[in-house]
Order: structure tokens, then C-alpha cells, then sequence
């Protein structure tokens, strides 16, 4: 027994030797803020600063304004893009509830919630119990993508306008309950299938969408939603990130991870193993393949995107039904030759003896 103790040593160590990045469900690490506009002039609330007095957010990408009536004069990059109207408008009782975490910003009215994120795909959500009536900025094109979808161009900008029963006419778009407007923006050099992304968006495919940076000790994650869904980060781990993933209905079931390799620590993308509630799910045929999730039954599947440049992963992932899932993706650990582990093991068996004879006191 006594000789067995090097080895569980060597073992504790090897176990140790991986920093652990982040590794809670809390905000502990993810660069997150959190604030309440009030009523002391202007307040920083994540990404935004909110001047309450006058009901403006701006941010670095994203600034508007909001009232009790609905958003006004959205703002992506100094070029204005739309106004929003929401036929559920109610009195104002008090002051809007305005919160923030990371890039993302909510304003609660009592009518609406419209929801931000303040980077360059700009994506805006905006829900309600009614109709809503965007209307574009003069020189906008409003162009028909299928039921429930349109797509815009202004300026240097192209998006695309998602809502229930969704009409245009000339610079409007009228809509109902849950209107979303993003722009078509990739995320990084290793975004390359962002314009099957966009379509896959606006078809109600994409449930969330989540980036992942190693920052020095610590990762940094920015989470969208898409729709009903929600993603909870419950470990960003060297080598580990685990995510817990809610949604409801039927739509939305593909996600999108893109993850820094400083997170991963990933050689390859055959390195990475992705589980659903911790079973094993397999790579997909195709990009096609992974963004329809109804082609595979109720079979989850994968497709990896790596750049060597960026040194980045995209993984895209459906899954086949939602409740409450886990969904990780794990770098497999490489195996180290059995020649390697004997010869550690023994100059540990070999050393720690000779130590004791080294610094044993001489008897008298």
C-alpha cells in the first residue's frame, strides 16, 4: 500500500495542471453588469448609459429611445434603422425597469419588453400582447423572404424583420407578439456559413446563439436569443463548457457556440466531443444536414467550424425535441503512452527514496 502513494500524487498533480477558467452557474467571471436606471442623470448599465430623465439608451453599436408607447429612433452605427409602435400601449405608472447584463439590455414597460444587444448585429427583440408597426428609415428596401419574414437594406446595412402574420408596405412592417430584427453580421474569420445562419434565423430555426472568450483567467460570453429559448452557462472550463439549454415549443431547436480555442484548448475539431444530456451525439452529414432539425427523427447532431487563424470553433447544434437539456462540449484528453506513465511513475518510486536517504539526519 505505502508504494501506491507516489502514484496517487502523480496524479493529483496531473489532475491540477488545468486551469480552471470559470466554473459556476452564477456571474461570477462572465464580465457580467446589472443595474436599474434612476433617477440621478445618467447611470452606465452594461453596455448602455441610460439617461432616465429623457428615456435614451446608448451604447457603443446600439443607442434609442423608449417610452411608454414603444422604441424610438433605433440607432445601429449612427445610421437610423426603425421606430416601433405597439398597439398595447398602457400608461406609465412609474419609471421603466432597465437591466443589463453584458451586451444586453431590457426595457420593461407596462405594455411591452424590448430587449438589445449592443454589438454589430444589433439584435432586437420586441414582445408584446398585439400588433407592432416598425417603420423603417426613408431609403430602406423591405424585400419578402417567405412567410412570417422580410428582409431590409439601408445604407451599408442588411437584416432581416421576423414576426407572426408579417406584412411590409413601403417602409413599414406590422407584426404581432414577438417581433425580431437583427442584422447580418458575422461574429468572427470563423464564421463562414453566417449567411446560411441568417436564413436559418429568420426561418425560426435558430433558437440562441452564444460566443465564448478566453480573457485572461476568466471567459467572457455573450448570449442572444432568438426566441423562446434560454441558455444558462453551468461551467466554461478548460476543456468544458456546459450550458443548460430551455426552450418551448417547436421551433428554434439549433443553437450556435462559438467558442475561442482558449476556452476549448481543442489541436482539432475531431478533439471536441459534444453530448446531449450527457449522451454522445453524432456529427452531422452537412451544414444543410444540422440546420433542419426534423431531417434525423429525434437523432441531435453537429457540425464544427474550426479556423486555424482565429483559432476559433463554431459548433452548430440541433436538437431533436426541448424540455430542459445539457448540452457540452468536451476536449478529449490526449492519451499519454504507456512508456511515458511508467517511466513518470518510477522516477517518482526511484526519487522519493532517494530523497529519504538525501536528507535522513547521520547517526551519531
Amino acid at each position: 500500500m505505502p508504494r501506491a502513494l507516489p502514484v496517487l500524487a502523480v496524479l493529483a498533480l496531473l489532475a491540477t495542471a488545468a486551469p480552471v477558467l470559470a466554473d459556476d452557474g452564477s456571474d461570477h467571471g462572465k464580465g457580467r453588469s446589472e443595474g436599474r436606471s434612476g433617477e440621478h442623470g445618467n447611470v452606465p448599465v452594461g453596455s448602455f448609459r441610460v439617461a432616465d430623465a429623457t428615456h435614451q439608451a446608448a451604447g457603443e453599436y446600439v443607442s434609442f429611445g423608449y417610452d411608454a408607447s414603444g422604441i424610438h429612433a433605433f440607432t445601429v452605427g449612427g445610421t437610423l434603422l426603425f421606430d416601433a409602435a405597439t398597439s398595447n400601449a398602457q400608461a406609465r405608472t412609474g419609471s421603466a425597469e432597465v437591466r443589463a447584463a453584458g451586451s444586453e439590455m431590457r426595457v420593461q414597460e407596462p405594455g411591452f419588453l424590448f430587449v438589445a444587444h449592443d454589438k454589430p448585429a444589433a439584435v432586437a427583440r420586441l414582445t408584446t400582447e398585439g400588433a407592432v408597426v416598425l417603420t423603417f428609415a426613408p431609403g430602406v428596401t423591405l424585400t419578402p423572404k417567405g412567410e412570417d419574414r422580410a428582409g431590409f437594406t439601408l445604407g451599408n446595412l442588411t437584416g432581416e424583420v421576423r414576426a407572426d402574420g408579417l406584412s411590409a408596405q413601403g417602409r413599414s412592417v406590422r407584426g404581432s407578439d414577438d417581433v425580431l430584427v437583427f442584422l447580418d453580421e458575422t461574429q468572427g474569420g470563423f464564421d463562414l456559413h453566417r449567411s446560411a445562419l441568417t436564413d436559418a434565423i429568420g426561418d425560426g430555426h435558430v433558437g440562441a446563439e452564444a460566443t465564448f472568450n478566453h480573457n485572461g483567467a476568466n471567459v467572457s460570453q455573450d448570449l442572444v436569443s432568438y426566441g423562446n429559448v434560454t441558455m444558462t452557462t453551468l461551467k466554461a472550463q478548460h476543456g468544458n463548457l456546459t450550458l443548460l439549454v430551455e426552450g418551448h415549443g417547436t421551433e428554434g431547436r439549433v443553437l450556435v457556440l462559438n467558442v475561442d480555442n482558449g476556452v476549448l484548448g481543442a489541436q482539432k475539431k475531431e478533439d471536441l466531443n459534444v453530448l446531449l444530456d450527457n449522451v454522445t451525439v453524432r456529427p452531422a452529414d452537412s451544414l444543410p444536414d444540422v440546420l433542419d432539425p426534423d431531417n434525423d427523427g429525434l437523432a441531435p447532431e453537429y457540425y464544427v467550424v474550426y479556423d486555424p487563424g482565429a483559432d476559433a470553433f463554431q459548433m452548430i447544434v440541433s436538437v431533436p425535441h426541448y424540455s430542459v437539456h445539457t448540452l457540452s462540449v468536451v476536449t478529449a484528453i490526449q492519451e499519454i503512452p504507456p512508456s511515458v506513465v511508467a517511466g513518470a511513475v518510477l522516477g517518482v518510486v526511484v526519487l522519493v527514496p532517494s530523497a529519504f536517504v538525501l536528507f535522513r539526519r547521520p547517526k551519531a
